[in-house]
């Protein structure tokens, strides 16, 4: 199932932390702010090098972004 920005969908209560690729020709950059009315937490955006594909690309730099938000 592939979800999208303006698709129905519940809100949630915690933080999302959204990626992009900065090269992403599928879904463009500029749509990833558009995740963050879909929760009511925090919502961090970080755009990384690469494509659609960025998390396959540079994995560890989405670890880190992932792990330095991760609940204490």
């Amino acid at each position: 199932r592939h979800s999208r920005v303006g698709a129905t969908l519940d809100i949630l209560t915690t933080p999302v932390i959204a990626f992009a690729g900065t090269e992403d020709s599928t879904v463009p950059p500029g749509e990833l702010l558009g995740w963050a009315r879909h929760t009511t937490g925090a919502f961090t955006p970080h755009l990384v090098p690469g494509g659609h594909l960025c998390s396959m690309e540079h994995p560890a730099l989405l670890l880190r972004a992932a792990l330095g938000h991760r609940v204490r």
